[in-house]
């Protein structure tokens, strides 16, 4: 009987060290798995937000130039190019101006009130900014829009598209 008195029921320092290390390795692998998905979806909800601000940007432009009357600013037969659109609205009395202003970021448009298109938190690359007017002899006008937004840190999103006049 003397035998099982001696005998300690437990875990040993050694055993109990490698468990609570096991563990440890766990929670620090779980934690920065975690930290990761966290800045993959932050990453990805900003370029969402950026691709449909400027979906949106664009789309309003296009379609306002597209029923425009005509383009007032310089529009030649090899194509003009500037940061800035004037054009005749479809009821051919209000002038619409369009601009992309790289000192502030923003897309504004000067219909009755300046307007921003873009969110304050999404910002204009004015490296690739710009209209392209092109007059043709027996055709409309055709205007191409074309600028970079990015938010954040995120790289540059580039959108682009071509208009031409229905009323010319």
């Amino acid at each position: 009987m003397s035998k099982n008195k001696n005998k300690q029921r437990g875990f040993t320092f050694v055993e109990m060290l490698v468990s609570v290390s096991l563990v440890a390795v766990v929670i620090v692998s779980a934690t920065q798995l975690f930290t990761r998905i966290l800045r993959v979806n932050r990453k990805a909800r900003a370029i969402i937000q950026t691709k449909q601000t400027g979906d949106q940007a664009l789309r309003i432009m296009a379609d306002k130039i597209r029923n425009a009357s005509q383009i007032t600013s310089t529009c030649e037969a090899g194509g003009s190019s500037s940061n800035s659109l004037d054009f005749q609205h479809q009821d051919g009395e209000a002038t619409v101006n369009y601009s992309l202003e790289c000192d502030s970021g923003l897309i504004l448009t000067q219909d009755s009130e300046p307007k921003n298109l873009i969110g304050a938190d999404v910002t204009l690359d004015c490296g690739t900014a710009l209209f392209n007017c092109t007059a043709s002899q027996f055709g409309p006008q055709i205007v191409a829009i074309s600028f970079s937004l990015s938010k954040d840190d995120n790289p540059a999103l580039n959108f682009s598209t071509t208009v031409s006049l229905r009323n010319y």
